[in-house]
């Protein structure tokens, strides 16, 4: 991320692409210079990563400013070492960031029977941006960064979906009506740590750098779900604040994803937060596996008994009560 001063002495941000490739021999390193706009953070990422893999092999975009930079790979490295340069260090956390900024990629969740399931009625009363990706702040120094709400659109079908068919499941059985209602279910992925120790590890370089950034990025988190007091979820002014998590929860402050989901059913009302790694199992998809959990665990508390469920056995065994979490500070 970079200031430039305009033809009128206004200070502009831009965001700063660069790629360097070998394709059937021929070396090209550019540089591709895009307007950011604060307001509108999503797509002024998508557009600066769009704009910098079509410029790249030579199409020139007359909205985009693009400079070669010398094909020397001496030269190349050279740039990419600079000890002291900001905007490296900025460089490296847009670029993790860049896949959440970009057209969401769709994780296709094959599940059996799903049209059995379109019978039970589920009514969806969540806010419309709860079912919206976000990025709330592409800033490393900002306490919003790398917390980023996922939206509908990742998982097909969706979380919402997915939870009428395991509802279906549970309930279907006794061939009686239910009704279901949907007051929250909205997914937040917290990577704030691993992208800090990213830059940082790029600010170092070499080895080392390497080694800081590699050992954060293999931090884990053990899956958790407990019990949400309503009331607390509501008074959270900053939403950001609902994808943090307390160094008790975290204490290797690895990637998580937080899912909340609200339901009444058949007039018994439950809210639920799951805490689950981002790191992917081999053959899994990490969202899928943290929608399916925070479901199922979420489900479990229906048939329990009335003075059991203001607790809920987190997933390593212990046992947590249903304090305010929204509120612990994450790294």
């Amino acid at each position: 991320m970079n200031r430039r001063g305009s033809h009128h002495g206004r200070r502009d941000i831009h965001l700063i692409g660069c790629l360097d490739s070998d394709i059937n021999g021929k070396r090209l390193f550019t540089r591709t210079l895009a307007p950011f706009k604060s307001h509108d953070d999503e797509d002024s990422l998508t557009c600066a990563v769009q704009r910098a893999i079509t410029d790249h092999p030579g199409r020139c975009n007359a909205a985009v400013r693009r400079t070669r930079l010398p094909p020397d790979p001496i030269s190349n490295e050279a740039f990419f070492q600079t000890k002291g340069d900001s905007m490296k260090q900025h460089l490296v956390a847009l670029l993790a960031l860049a896949c959440a900024g970009c057209s969401p990629v769709v994780t296709r969740v094959n599940v059996p029977d799903m049209d059995k399931s379109a019978s039970l009625h589920v009514s969806d009363m969540r806010v419309p941006t709860e079912k919206q990706d976000k990025i709330f702040s592409l800033l490393i120094t900002s306490k919003e960064y790398g917390v980023m709400r996922v939206g509908d659109a990742r998982l097909s079908p969706s979380a919402v979906r997915l939870l009428q068919h395991e509802a279906f499941k549970k309930l279907g059985a006794d061939g009686k009506p239910h009704d279901v209602t949907v007051y929250h279910f909205v997914i937040y992925q917290n990577m704030r740590a691993q992208l800090r120790a990213g830059a940082i590890g790029a600010g170092f370089g070499g080895v080392i750098g390497a080694s800081v950034a590699n050992a954060m990025a293999n931090h884990d988190a053990t899956a958790q779900t407990h019990i949400v007091d309503e009331m607390a979820f509501n008074s959270v002014t900053d939403e950001y604040l609902r994808g943090t998590y307390s160094p008790a929860e975290n204490p290797d402050k690895g990637s998580v994803f937080i899912v909340y989901v609200d339901t009444e059913i058949d007039g018994k009302k439950v809210f639920t937060r799951t805490l689950t790694t981002m790191k992917a199992q081999p053959n899994h998809d990490a969202l899928t596996d943290a929608v399916e959990l925070a479901i199922a665990n979420h489900l479990s508390q229906y048939g329990v008994a009335k003075d059991a469920s203001t607790s809920m056995q987190g997933h390593d065994g212990s046992q947590s009560p249903s304090a305010d979490r929204m509120a612990g500070a994450s790294p």
